[in-house]
C-alpha cells in the first residue's frame, strides 16, 4: 500500500513524502501462544541490527478480564538489509524486567534510560551492545532521578531526556549524557516550558545549527483528568533557551517521530484524549464512590469504554525546517501503535510493537519504505 503525503502545497516547491508499507514482521511466539506484542518496549538499532524487548503487556488477559500487567524480559534481535527485510535471528534477554524507558540508537550500541518494572520506577541506565553471539549489557552512569515515559533523543552520541513520571509526580526537568563523557555523568539542561510526560523529543540539524524540538505530552493534576497538550517547543543549544512553535492541529500524547533528510520532521499516530480522558473521570467516581451499586455500574461504564476503545490517531504531521506551523499529511493504513519508537533505517521507517488499544499491543514491525523529493 502506498500512502502519498503532500506537505507544505502553499508553497512553490511542495514537498512530497511517500511511504510504502510493506508487509508487517510479526514478533515471534511466546511461552502464552503467539505473539502478544509489548508496550514501551527497548527498541534501537546496531549496525544492521534490530532490537525489540522489554516492554509490558497483558499475557493472561485483558485488565477488565482479570489480566494482571506484566513487564517482560525478552529481547528479540532482527538482521536487517539496505532492502528493508528484517528477519528474525535469535531471542536473548535484558537483565531486568523493564518497559517505558527511552531508547537511544548510537555508535556504541543501544542505550535505555529509566522506565519501570516490577520494582518501580527506575534510575537505571543500560548501554547493550553487538557481539557475534548476539549482545552484551553494561551500566552506565545512572540518571540523576528515577523516571517513565519520558522523551528522549540523541544528537550523534549526546543523548537527552526531558520530562517524565517520577516517584512523586510530572517532571520538567531535562538532561543530557556525553557517550565520549560518561565520567561527567548526565548534565541538566534549562528546564521545560511545563511537566510532561508522553511528550515527543525529536533532534535535528538546520543549517549546522543544532535544535530540539518538543511537541505534544501530557500531565496527570489534581483533577480527574490529564493535561494534554498541543503546544510545540524549539530548544536552541546556543544560548540555551526554549521558544515557542506553533501548536499541533490537536493535542496529542505518546507519538512517535523522526527527523527526515531534508531535516523536517514526521510525527505519526499518538492519543487524543477523548477516551483517555473519559476513563479517567470514571476512574475517580469509582474511587470516591461509596455506594456498592453505583460504583459497580461505574466499573462497567469504565470497562466497556476500554472494551470498545477506537484505537488512536492516524494521522501523519510534518513539520517543515524553518516553519513553525505542522501540516497533515495523510493518514497510516493500520492501527498505529503509541508508546514506542519511530526509527529510520536508511530510506526505511520502522515501528515495533506498541499499543494499539487500551490494554492491546501490535504483535507486529510495521515497515514502511520512505522516499522524499522536492
Amino acid at each position: 500500500m502506498i500512502l502519498q503525503t503532500p506537505v507544505g502545497s502553499c508553497r512553490s516547491h511542495a514537498n512530497v513524502v511517500e511511504i510504502e508499507w510493506k508487509e508487517p514482521v510479526p514478533l515471534p511466539s511466546t511461552g502464552y501462544g503467539d505473539a502478544v506484542g509489548i508496550a514501551g518496549p527497548v527498541t534501537g538499532i546496531i549496525g544492521d541490527l534490530l532490537l525489540v524487548g522489554g516492554g509490558a503487556n497483558f499475557p493472561h488477559g485483558l485488565p477488565w478480564e482479570g489480566g494482571k500487567k506484566q513487564f517482560q524480559q525478552q529481547l528479540h534481535l532482527y538482521l536487517l538489509t539496505e532492502k528493508g527485510d528484517c528477519t528474525y535471528w535469535k531471542t536473548s534477554r535484558f537483565p531486568e524486567l523493564t518497559s517505558y524507558g527511552c531508547s537511544y540508537s548510537t555508535s556504541k550500541g543501544v542505550v535505555l534510560a529509566g522506565g519501570e518494572g516490577d520494582n518501580g520506577i527506575s534510575s537505571a541506565v543500560w548501554l547493550l551492545e553487538k557481539t557475534d553471539t548476539g549482545i552484551t549489557v553494561k551500566e552506565l552512569p545512572a540518571l540523576p532521578i528515577p523516571l517513565t515515559n519520558a522523551a528522549g533523543t540523541s544528537i550523534q552520541d549526546q543523548l537527552f531526556i526531558a520530562g517524565g513520571e517520577t516517584l512523586t509526580g510530572i517532571s520538567n526537568r531535562f538532561f543530557s549524557l556525553s557517550m565520549n563523557d560518561l565520567a561527567t555523568g548526565w548534565k541538566e539542561l534549562p528546564a521545560l516550558p511545563y511537566p510532561v510526560s508522553h511528550a515527543v523529543l525529536q533532534a535535528r540539524s538546520v543549517n549546522g545549527r543544532q535544535e530540539l524540538i518538543l511537541a505534544g505530552g501530557r500531565a496527570r493534576n489534581n483533577t480527574d483528568t490529564s493535561q494534554l497538550y498541543a503546544e510545540t517547543w524549539q530548544f536552541s543549544h546556543d544560548p540555551g533557551t526554549w521558544k515557542k512553535l506553533g501548536n499541533l492541529p490537536f493535542a496529542l500524547a505518546a507519538s512517535q517521530a523522526i527527523s527526515m533528510k531534508d531535516e523536517s520532521i514526521l510525527l505519526l499516530g499518538g492519543d487524543d484524549g477523548s477516551t483517555f480522558g473519559q476513563v479517567e473521570k470514571l476512574l475517580g467516581a469509582i474511587q470516591r464512590e461509596t455506594d456498592s451499586i453505583k460504583k459497580a455500574a461505574f466499573i462497567h461504564q469504565k470497562n466497556e469504554l476500554q472494551r470498545n476503545h477506537p484505537g488512536f490517531r492516524k494521522k501523519i504531521l510534518v513539520l517543515q525546517v524553518d516553519e513553525s506551523q505542522w501540516q497533515l499529511a495523510g493518514d497510516v493504513p493500520f492501527d498505529p501503535p503509541v508508546t514506542t519508537s519511530l526509527i529510520r533505517w536508511n530510506n526505511y521507517l520502522l515501528l515495533p510493537s506498541g499499543e494499539i488499544k487500551a490494554g492491546v499491543r501490535s504483535p507486529f514491525i510495521q515497515i514502511g519504505q520512505l522516499n522524499q523529493r522536492r
